[in-house]
């Protein structure tokens, strides 16, 4: 704060050693400064040119909004900065398969009632859970999922059932198999509704189509001669193939 008299009142930032309980974890927090400690420092308030400024060799990793002046040391609330009451986490207790995913969304309201910024941390007890709140797991289980912000929490469960093979299914029928000679991969009786993926042996998808008809030609050609996965699979079943092209 620059006051009269060229005098001035600051408060020093340094890493490790913050003031005022101030924490560098990433997350907003207030804090409130008392006018006394400044002034005895020896800032003259009878005529304030600028009474706020920011300056220093490197302030990219601190942030600063929201910055007001209280009439007394109990009056440190400002009723019209907005902040974070309740958190919601959805959708509630979803069911997956394995190897697939599910998105989950906080949702979080100010003390208005409005929908505010929520910018939480996501945790779960099993299988993997993104940053942005998207799940899996490639195992079997009912998992609790947990969102957090600053005091505010929610949670809710997950349940992951294992992704049928193709036992008792129409996809038992499904026939794949190559011709080294037009260096060709023929998946044979599928169904409309079956996805057909290659992967090489690196684990790259290097073909996937949907199937028009009830025979897939798939032309390896372009490619080196080597061991291959084919899976086909469909909303309920999956066929795991392993094919050697030469």
């Amino acid at each position: 704060v620059q006051g009269a008299n060229n005098t001035q009142g600051s408060v020093e930032f340094v890493n490790n050693n913050d003031p005022y309980n101030f924490i560098r974890d990433g997350k907003w927090h207030r804090i409130s400064v008392p006018l006394n400690s400044l002034v005895a420092k020896g800032l003259d308030l009878s005529a304030c040119g600028n009474v706020f400024t920011m300056s220093g060799s490197n302030i990219s990793d601190i942030a600063v909004d929201d910055i007001y002046f209280s009439e007394n040391a109990g009056n440190i609330g400002n009723a019209n900065i907005c902040y974070p009451v309740s958190l919601s986490v959805t959708p509630k207790n979803p069911s997956i398969k394995t190897n697939t995913s599910q998105q989950f969304t906080a949702t979080a309201t100010d003390q208005f009632e409005n929908n505010t910024d929520a910018f939480v941390v996501w945790k779960s007890d099993g299988g993997t859970i993104s940053e942005t709140g998207r799940f899996s797991s490639e195992t079997e289980g009912t998992y609790n999922i947990w969102a957090s912000i600053e005091q505010l929490s929610d949670s809710t469960t997950i349940k992951v059932e294992q992704k049928n093979t193709f036992k008792n299914s129409a996809l038992a029928n499904v026939e794949i198999f190559y011709w080294p000679k037009q260096q060709k991969l023929i998946v044979d009786q599928l169904e409309p509704s079956c996805t057909v993926s290659v992967f090489n042996n690196s684990g790259r998808i290097i073909y996937r189509a949907k199937a028009e008809s009830t025979t897939l030609n798939i032309d390896l050609s372009q490619y080196p001669a080597s061991i291959y996965l084919v899976t086909v699979e469909n909303n309920d079943f999956v066929v795991h193939r392993k094919i050697a092209s030469y």
